[in-house]
């Protein structure tokens, strides 16, 4: 049975300029994550893990290489066209979590929601809620994220796909 690529990187490259100062953070990367593998990024301090998620998830652009996720090359993509990709097909969990403090579970979880154009999600509220219930967080919905524990604050960042 073939498998799908998701992910497919060839030889990315990423170069950060200041000045004459050239600091080179990836050099000829080639990846290949296939649907249903979980692959964990590792290496030093310095190593360019960051750089590549980067990339990997649309928030940065190879300086050169080229980057297919779901076979779209998202090299030449337009801000709209990543903001898209972003909502659709990736889901992030940051180290610092990035919830609004003075939002409550509820509408941290709706807000991705709220700015899906596929018009898949009529009653985002509703969805929301069922997300915070699924992770154990339904006494948790209207509390504001800065009340919440480190774990429940993991917890609410949920992607809804």
């Amino acid at each position: 049975m073939a498998t799908r690529k998701v992910i497919e990187t060839k030889q990315i490259t990423r170069v950060f300029k200041n000045g004459d100062i050239e600091v080179h953070a990836l050099k000829g990367i080639d990846l290949v994550i296939e649907e249903g593998e979980f692959v964990a990024i590792m290496g030093s301090s310095g190593s360019g893990k960051s750089t590549l998620l980067h990339i990997i998830g649309c928030l940065d652009r190879p300086t050169s290489g080229v980057y297919k996720l779901d076979g779209v090359q998202v090299n030449g993509l337009n801000k709209n066209e990543l903001a898209d990709i972003r909502n659709q097909k990736i889901g992030f969990i940051f180290q610092s979590y990035n919830l609004l403090s003075r939002t409550t579970a509820l509408e941290n979880v709706e807000l991705p929601l709220v700015y899906d154009r596929t018009g898949r999600f009529s009653n985002t509220k509703e969805v929301a809620k069922k997300a915070l219930v699924q992770v154990g967080l339904a006494d948790r919905i209207y509390h504001k994220t800065n009340e919440l524990s480190g774990g429940q604050q993991q917890s609410t960042v949920v992607k809804n796909k």
